[in-house]
């Protein structure tokens, strides 16, 4: 009967209180991931022989209140020795039974913090998922990366992927960057990843994206969320829901970052242009811990300067394609801290929702050639 079971409370307890709850602090922990079953089994000896009064509720066996709510729990009961086999009563109450938990670690994770799914497990860095859907995953940006997948099937849903508590205590600004992928299905049926930030007393909404507008190839997010995290305790999270999972293959988030806003380390040196057929091409040195150089172009050598987009640091130069003009004049800054919001130049498509428009690419063939077959589906 026991088999397979964890055993979690072997306590003597005498006395119970009637008419209240009896609370029982377990001696082992055990595990218990979302969208599993949990089945409670308590063994209770009253002293003397089984018998089926006892057992089934009588007033040798009262111990355990039960109200009228039917599909069933079952009871074994023996003389002298444990139970065993299939002589069990199925009464057709349902106890009154609630579990509940303590947080081991309640101190905040401190700031920056970075989230690459490197180690394989949502707990290592205390993310809570809602359902089963939500799996790190073997793909990524690089791989690994956290996926929301179309199973199991799920209609009209709502589930939540939602991180740990951070502390801004003491930083007078924030930045909350990532990357997303949508490997899409069904373009005509609405499913939406959003993401969101708690204030410590309200969830806001920060971006989305719809389904409806295609696949999605990994884009680049930036927000500044000073005002929502700085100088007080808050947590993010992503929010997949729609109309039914089917109709997408998967989401998958990556390169979480949450730390102070990007800071300048001012231009770069030696720097080199040269054109190459068509193409202009950049290189300059590297400036000692630069994470991210941003690019800029001008008609005039006074300027104004335009940002043409950014690349991470281990890119010490940058082909600009071949919109090449008679005369342009280049600045290549370099700073540290998230990636500045707007295109990346490193052959990424990447996207700040708040100044360029998500772009509709539904018949992407890099994204379309290894989807699943999954049939028709519902309907």
């Amino acid at each position: 009967m026991i088999s397979g079971a964890s055993l979690c409370y072997n306590q003597n307890k005498i006395g119970t209180f009637a008419n209240a709850w009896n609370k029982y602090q377990l001696d082992s922990p055990f595990d218990l991931s979302m969208g599993e079953n949990l089945i409670v089994m308590v063994e209770r000896n009253y002293g003397g022989g089984g018998s089926d009064s006892a057992a089934g509720g009588g007033s040798g066996g009262a111990g355990i209140h039960s109200t009228l709510i039917y599909d069933t729990h079952l009871t074994w009961w023996a003389s002298n020795n444990p139970p065993t086999g299939n002589n069990n009563n199925t009464p057709g109450l349902r106890p009154n039974l609630r579990l509940y938990y303590t947080n081991s670690d309640l101190t905040p994770s401190s700031l920056p913090f970075t989230e690459d799914w490197a180690s394989g497990s949502f707990a290592t860095n205390q993310w809570t998922k809602e359902s089963s859907n939500w799996v790190v995953t073997s793909t990524g940006y690089p791989t690994p990366s956290a996926s929301f997948d179309w199973s199991p099937q799920s209609q009209n849903y709502s589930s939540a992927l939602t991180s740990h508590d951070f502390d801004a205590t003491g930083m007078s600004s924030v930045e909350f960057s990532f990357d997303l992928f949508l490997d899409n299905d069904n373009d005509s049926v609405e499913n939406v990843m959003s993401w969101q930030i708690w204030n410590g007393n309200t969830w806001i909404t920060l971006g989305s994206y719809s389904s409806l507008n295609g696949d999605l190839p990994w884009t680049h997010y930036s927000y500044d969320v000073s005002a929502h995290a700085s100088n007080r305790i808050f947590k993010i999270r992503y929010l997949a829901s729609g109309e039914q999972t089917f109709h997408i293959n998967k989401w998958l988030i990556d390169n979480i970052y949450l730390g102070p806003t990007s800071s300048g380390l001012g231009q770069v040196t030696n720097l080199v242009i040269s054109k190459i057929g068509t193409s202009v091409n950049l290189d300059w040195s590297a400036v000692p811990g630069a994470s991210w150089y941003r690019i800029y172009d001008s008609q005039s050598p006074n300027g104004p300067f335009i940002p043409r987009g950014s690349i991470p640091s281990q890119y010490l130069g940058t082909n600009l394609g071949g919109a090449v003009h008679s005369k342009r004049f280049y600045r290549v800054t370099a700073g540290n801290g998230p990636m500045p919001s707007g295109p990346r130049l490193d052959n990424t498509s990447v996207s700040s929702p708040n100044l360029i428009s998500q772009p509709n690419i539904k018949t992407n063939p890099n994204l379309n050639q290894s989807k699943p077959s999954k049939g028709l589906g519902p309907n």
